[in-house]
């Protein structure tokens, strides 16, 4: 197999590791996180209570006040770790999509080829849009390095395969 080829095929087992990881512990994080809202779910409103006492009036009075104030807040804490573990699986498929296009792509499969293409054609496209941004510096320098780094996938995939 050509080296380039086999430099391709493990770019792609490197990326699914470096992708997979991470989705594997924030999906074991997150997910433990969502099983506990699960099983302790937010606290409805306090219902205002009548009593005849001050203090009892008083204290209902700061308990529904911070209650106005912190439901929101626990509202949104529990959308962002639904938001993250979600993150976290699509990381973790996006990461078994790579490892599976990299295994395909070292039998020669087809549909690996077509896959892993529309992959660093999306990648070189990034890196070309990158280069369009007004920032100078390492923004710059790294937009160029996608843009290499992806067109360098395509030129692979479409020469690669073809020579012995």
């Amino acid at each position: 197999m050509n080296p380039h080829t086999t430099f391709l095929i493990w770019m792609h087992y490197v990326f699914a590791w470096l992708v997979g990881f991470p989705a594997i512990c924030g999906t074991l994080f997150f997910g433990w996180q969502v099983l506990d809202l699960i099983r302790n779910p937010t606290p409805p409103m306090p219902e205002p209570t009548t009593s005849s006492d001050g203090m009892v009036q008083i204290f209902n009075g700061v308990e529904r006040g911070l209650a106005f104030v912190t439901r929101p807040i626990a509202i949104l804490g529990e959308g962002i770790i639904k938001g993250l573990f979600t993150a976290s699986v699509v990381g973790l498929v996006f990461a078994a999509i790579l490892y599976f296009t990299g295994r395909g792509l070292s039998v020669g499969s087809g549909w690996a080829r077509l896959l892993s293409g529309s992959a660093w054609l999306l990648v070189t496209l990034i890196g070309a849009l990158s280069l369009l941004t007004p920032a100078n510096g390492l923004i710059r320098l790294a937009g160029a390095s996608v843009l290499l780094f992806g067109g360098y996938g395509l030129w692979v995939l479409t020469t690669g395969f073809k020579l012995k």
